[in-house]
């Protein structure tokens, strides 16, 4: 899962504004979710990939997709199949990278 901006440089169609006009998560299934932060009408709205919020928003490079920067949690849980518990090192960007048994 990854975090974003809309960062508008250029306010092509009056309404929006400029600077960061809407927070956005792109799923590790490609589905994406924008929340509008500015305007009268505040909305969430959801897309079927990152593809087609740049086509309608992008506005030819006047609108800027703004990733944050990579994060990495740890995850503690128990493993289905050993019944241990284990940790992994989750980066936002990427799935698990470092796995490793709690003794």
């Amino acid at each position: 899962m990854k975090t974003f901006v809309l960062f508008r440089e250029e306010d092509v169609t009056g309404i929006s504004g400029t600077g960061v006009v809407a927070e956005g998560v792109e799923f590790s299934n490609g589905k994406v979710v924008i929340q509008w932060v500015v305007g009268e009408h505040q909305s969430t709205v959801v897309w079927d990939d990152i593809e087609s919020v740049e086509a309608i928003h992008g506005h030819g490079g006047a609108t800027k997709i703004v990733y944050d920067e990579l994060e990495t949690s740890t995850v503690i849980y128990r493993d289905s199949k050993t019944g241990r518990i284990v940790t992994a090192e989750y980066a936002a960007h990427h799935p698990a990278t470092t796995t490793r048994e709690i003794v």
